[in-house]
């Protein structure tokens, strides 16, 4: 079975996302956490009914699905979840820091 090259062309695009955003959050570059966080967004929802599917998940993935039969699937991946709130944190986390280093540094002048 071949896949389609939108498919392939759309995997790739979306795994050199991934690898770029883990690759700079680990050199602590601050725009690589809006990218894991498309990433981990796109891997968050699992949707299979009879006519299509949307399901991406690069790597590791724990999907929790509610089904019916020969209606469809909907399911959360809950990893990709967990990383998606870590991910905000992370900017949450940095914003804070640097509003706070902005702040302080109008204080001594």
């Amino acid at each position: 079975m071949r896949f389609p090259d939108v498919f392939l062309v759309t995997n790739l695009i979306l795994s050199a996302i991934g690898f770029t955003a883990g690759f700079y959050v680990f050199k602590q570059r601050r725009w690589a956490t809006a990218l894991a966080l498309l990433f981990f967004a796109v891997q968050l929802v699992h949707i299979l009914t009879p006519t299509s599917q949307w399901s991406f998940t690069l790597g590791f993935g724990v999907n929790v699905s509610l089904g019916w039969f020969g209606e469809g699937e909907y399911g959360l991946n809950l990893y990709a979840l967990a990383m998606l709130l870590w991910c905000a944190w992370q900017a949450l986390g940095n914003r804070r820091e640097q509003s706070g280093t902005e702040q302080s540094g109008t204080d001594h002048h």
